[in-house]
């Protein structure tokens, strides 16, 4: 009788201590919970959508058009430019980087689903991708990974980008 009070006081002990997960996961998008907004530069003839909680910031003496990540919980933010320089302008400017072995170079875009040629450049915490779209490049720079949201949100700008 005694064995039986302490296996169930034990059992009921271990049931106490083990922890319910309630989260019900979900399998959308990160994209569906994005409100998106469009950008138009007619003076650079560029068009895309994008995440509306990410900042744009269009500069004049370049020609050029930087959308910037919001600071997501983990991970750090991200900068598109558009346009970017070209695989070859790039790599002569990183020549030192590449050529020491710092840098190293992989054919890969930032996201699946993005379909243009793409290079991914990265050294030390820190990666760049310079997409080709049209025979224009945008350039993607930030931390080494890319949260879900931002990978979404680059994915968006790319694939609704029209010059």
């Amino acid at each position: 009788m005694k064995k039986n009070l302490v296996l169930i006081t034990a059992i009921l002990l271990l049931a106490g201590c083990i922890q319910t997960n309630n989260n019900v996961p979900t399998n959308e998008p990160a994209s569906d919970k994005t409100v998106m907004s469009t950008y138009n530069e007619e003076e650079f003839n560029i068009s895309f959508d994008y995440p509306s909680d990410w900042h744009i910031e269009k500069n004049d003496a370049n020609k050029s058009v930087t959308i910037q990540s919001t600071f997501p919980d983990k991970g750090s933010d991200i900068r598109i430019t558009i346009p970017a320089e070209s695989f070859d302008e790039y790599e002569n400017k990183m020549s030192e980087l590449i050529a020491t072995n710092k840098m190293s170079i992989k054919d890969k875009a930032p996201a699946e689903g993005v379909n243009y040629p793409a290079k991914e450049y990265s050294q030390h915490g820190w990666v760049y991708y310079l997409i080709e779209i049209d025979g224009s490049y945008v350039g993607v720079g930030g931390e080494m990974y890319l949260t879900q949201d931002q990978k979404e949100g680059v994915k968006e700008i790319l694939n609704s980008l029209s010059y």
